[in-house]
């Protein structure tokens, strides 16, 4: 069962929601104010990346809004922040990359005043690397920039953040919205509601009016009927290409986008509610949900059109429930859809290769029963539940323990973590999610951490055992050296309080060595994150992680200390890759002798040349694995592709088979050309982990040339 979490409560009557796909935000409307909210979905939303040339006295606005936050001084001497922004040199860094948005939001703020200036002349050709913090509506943008020089210009490269939670209002003037859906590239949103001008509930349009370099898109809030057709009751909207289609009390309409044309596509039903469309090839089949549970499987592909619709025929599915809500494809195949059960509070879910109908989750008593679904992943749903909005997620179950993991790894998912032998094995405390298939990262067994961990403490319960700190200690055990985790780290904590209420940045700051205990009555964006510990290659091998916990008298607790094994790697992966070495049809190449292109170009004299690709892929610590792939004027050539594992200093690799055990000639490469361009590429991925996500430690190499049938010719050519 999916676990339910609130992400935005307080709201005054949330049905219809909208999201895209890959997007980092997703829509709803209040029917009780008549407007649209965009809200992020993301840690982070990104609201601006630009390249560009920067002149001395320069303004430059970071996040696309009115005002200028930072200036390069008449003198070009100085950046200097403007508005109440904030600037920090950023040490250490060599790319943007490498600049996460946690970590803007993390930096030493204080250290600096508002409107503060640093020394920066534009000269720098690798460049210099700062972080802006930029007040806007009660809140913070950051941004990460970096200044370099490049032939006689300067130039200046930034991304911009947004790391608030909070939704935005992009549109309003809605009355009484049922369902909303945003078109591609967010030109428009529809809407069945309430239209003033006819007095009947219709299908409207209203346009973008704000331009494409605005972070959030504004709609028109005076939205216009795309239909003239008095529709009864509509529900729930489909865009297929040109048309619109919406399901009403009887009948399934197509509403064309360029006529405004509408015909009745599906008739004989009754209360209808839900629509899903689903095609493969030339066929296009509707599914049609009335409100009291049953859901007609309907093929239209052959409807082109007219007064004659089609019939239903009997329900294909029967669910138990008096208040259907909106329907929603839970993956992208279109296999299996979600059925929301307002009056039972469950989430259903119809699989149609199988025909199952299961129940993945149910919201809470507090919660009141959802009407819309939106699918983020396999684990992840969001739900319209009228007053607020809501997250399900599918996790590993943890019940009864203080210490729960690390990021989206429990310790029971990390080999041995809690066991934590005084011998630890090559592949203890690294995480192992294999045993449950679906979850995070369990297509990959034994991936070692790096980076900045968070610790998730179960808070609620720890409260209500009398627990109110706990201090935090990480000892490496090959070093012997044994360091306090002190560090402030950052979380949304939700402030009613404010107008509107919202979710606030919350810093939570050790006292004297300890950290506060959560009380249950706080709702907190992230509910169990307990600290960010940051790790360095001086903690990499076997660390310990001792957690001890303390009273309200912050005197330890009996029995309140634990201790958890992590294994941490920090160092990067290598690689190298050479030209291939090229010998005679009956002679091979001579070792370690590479030769050098001309006019870009690598010559052989026969298809049946010999040929041997060296490279090199390691990590210090022997972790990993590599790929070689080779690419020609056919495309792929598997028969020349290898992988492998990596070695802990580098160390050269000679292929001189294809994978059916032949010597590799040109012609492997070359195939039925004379003539070819060719890549290889060497790619090591990153196996290591922060909990959460990838932390980028691999590498990648290629070499690209065109391999011809020498000798290489070469015409003096003078300019005329």
């Amino acid at each position: 069962m999916m676990q339910y979490q609130t992400r935005i409560p307080s709201l005054s009557n949330v049905t219809a929601t909208h999201y895209t796909p890959g997007a980092d935000h997703l829509y709803y409307t209040d029917v009780g104010t008549g407007e649209v909210w965009w809200m992020p979905v993301n840690p982070a939303t990104q609201l601006a990346s630009r390249s560009q040339v920067v002149a001395k006295g320069q303004q430059l606005n970071l996040n696309v809004f009115a005002t200028t936050d930072i200036q390069w001084d008449t003198a070009g001497a100085n950046l200097l922040a403007k508005n109440f922004a904030r600037i920090l040199p950023l040490s250490g860094v060599n790319s943007l990359a490498e600049i996460t948005p946690a970590s803007l939001e993390a930096a030493n703020w204080a250290s600096v005043s508002n409107n503060n200036s640093l020394p920066e002349n534009g000269s720098s050709t690798t460049g210099r690397f700062y972080a802006v913090r930029i007040n806007y509506a009660s809140e913070y943008h950051y941004a990460k920039l970096r200044i370099y020089k490049l032939g006689t210009q300067t130039w200046m490269d930034w991304v911009t953040y947004t790391l608030s939670p909070n939704p935005y209002r992009v549109g309003a003037g809605l009355t009484d919205v049922r369902d909303l859906v945003v078109s591609e590239y967010e030109t428009a949103l529809y809407v069945t509601a309430y239209d003033a001008s006819s007095g009947q509930h219709s299908v409207l349009s209203s346009p973008r009016t704000s331009n494409a370099l605005s972070p959030y898109p504004e709609f028109s809030i005076q939205p216009q009927p795309i239909t003239y057709q008095i529709l009864d009751e509509p529900q729930q909207l489909v865009l297929d290409g040109e048309f619109v289609y919406v399901v009403d009390a009887t009948t399934l309409w197509r509403i064309s986008l360029t006529t405004q044309e509408t015909w009745p596509v599906v008739t004989g039903f009754s209360n209808g509610k839900g629509l899903l469309l689903s095609s493969s090839g030339p066929s296009l089949m509707a599914y049609i949900a009335e409100s009291t549970g049953k859901v007609f499987a309907v093929d239209i592909s052959d409807y082109v059109g007219g007064p004659t619709s089609i019939p239903v025929s009997q329900p294909a599915y029967q669910l138990t429930t008096t208040q259907l809500g909106f329907l929603a494809w839970a993956n992208p195949e279109r296999s299996a859809f979600y059925v929301p059960l307002t009056d039972t509070r469950e989430v259903a879910r119809i699989d149609l290769l199988a025909g199952g109908i299961t129940t993945e989750g149910t919201t809470p008593t507090a919660a009141p029963g959802p009407s819309s679904i939106e699918v983020f992943s396999d684990s992840t749903l969001y739900v319209a539940c009228t007053t607020e909005l809501g997250r399900f997620t599918r996790s590993i179950t943890v019940s009864n323990v203080l210490l729960l993991g690390i990021g989206l790894i429990p310790f029971g998912y990390i080999n041995n973590s809690e066991q934590n032998p005084s011998s630890p094995g090559q592949d203890d405390g690294k995480a192992n999610t294999s045993s449950a298939p679906g979850y995070y990262f369990s297509g990959y067994p034994n991936l070692p951490f790096a980076g900045d961990l968070s610790l998730m403490i179960n808070h609620p319960l720890a409260w209500n055992s009398g627990v109110r700190f706990y201090s935090l200690k990480l000892k490496n055990l090959a070093s012997g050296l044994t360091r306090s985790i002190v560090d402030t780290f950052y979380d949304f904590k939700w402030d009613a309080a404010a107008a509107p209420p919202r979710f606030n940045s919350q810093p939570t700051a050790s006292t004297a060595g300890l950290f506060p205990i959560r009380d249950p009555a706080e709702l907190w964006y992230n509910a169990y994150l307990a600290a960010l510990v940051k790790t360095s290659t001086a903690d990499n091998g076997h660390n310990v992680l001792l957690v001890d916990f303390y009273d309200a008298n912050k005197q330890p607790i009996p029995n309140g200390g634990f201790s958890r094994l992590l294994f941490v790697d920090n160092t990067r992966c290598g690689v190298r890759l050479e030209l291939p070495r090229v010998g005679s049809s009956t002679t091979p190449p001579a070792a370690g002798v590479y030769p050098v292109l001309e006019c870009g170009c690598l010559a052989y004299v026969t298809k049946d040349d010999l040929v041997e690709l060296d490279f090199v892929a390691w990590q210090p610590q022997g972790s990993g694995s590599y790929s070689l792939r080779v690419s020609g004027g056919g495309g792929n050539i598997p028969l020349l592709a290898q992988d492998g594992t990596v070695t802990p200093a580098p160390t050269l690799v000679s292929k001189t088979r294809t994978s059916a055990n032949k010597a590799i000639r040109v012609g492997h490469i070359l195939g039925n050309c004379d003539v070819a361009n060719v890549t290889l590429a060497l790619n090591v991925p990153s196996r290591v982990i922060d909990g959460f996500g990838w932390v980028n430690l691999g590498a990648y190499t290629s070499r690209s040339f065109t391999v011809i049938k020498g000798p290489i010719s070469h015409t003096p050519w003078t300019e005329p």
